[in-house]
């Protein structure tokens, strides 16, 4: 294919549509791997990230939408938080934005230590299976109980798919599966 370059609608109109409509109608994947991620960690990681964003923090198990605050109550920041364990957690956030995060971050770190901070972003794939029939896909491919009721929404655990084990995110910020 060719780019027909234009400022209205490419000549990719067409079949950027039907990709979001299989994706509405049925199922996709979207690789978001270039999603910011950093662990928090430490014996002060907890207090201090409960501290700092506008939200109670995950159970185990569990995931959380948090918002990291300006003095006028504006977002400076957004995250994706899983609870790692007692002490440690894991923050997905925008791509675009990981600079700004990273550096939001390092700056409100508490003066004393306790809490250290990792990126994982290179580390870390993310792959988005999205659509109506993302759960036939997933079952086809893993003998977890991927039911509502087993795997609620915004939750998380680790799941075998095929050989490889994989930490699995029910998430949608809009409801669907």
């Amino acid at each position: 294919p060719r780019d027909v370059l234009s400022f209205r609608r490419s000549n990719y109109f067409e079949a950027i549509g039907a990709e979001c409509r299989n994706v509405h109608e049925a199922v996709g994947v979207l690789d978001l791997t270039a999603f910011a991620k950093t662990r928090v960690s430490g014996p002060g990681a907890e207090a201090w990230l409960d501290g700092l964003v506008a939200n109670r923090l995950p159970g185990p198990g569990r995931v959380r939408l948090g918002h990291i605050l300006s003095a006028n109550g504006g977002v400076r920041s957004e995250f994706t938080i899983m609870r790692d364990g007692p002490d440690a957690f894991t923050l997905v956030s925008a791509a675009a934005g990981e600079r700004h995060d990273t550096d939001t971050l390092e700056k409100a770190l508490p003066a004393g230590g306790g809490v250290r901070l990792e990126s994982l972003t290179e580390a870390i794939g993310v792959l988005v299976l999205a659509g109506p029939r993302s759960r036939d896909v997933l079952a086809r491919l893993s003998d977890a109980d991927l039911s509502s009721a087993a795997f609620p929404w915004m939750s998380e655990r680790n799941i075998d798919i095929g050989a490889a084990q994989v930490r699995a995110a029910r998430v949608s910020y809009v409801g669907e599966l």
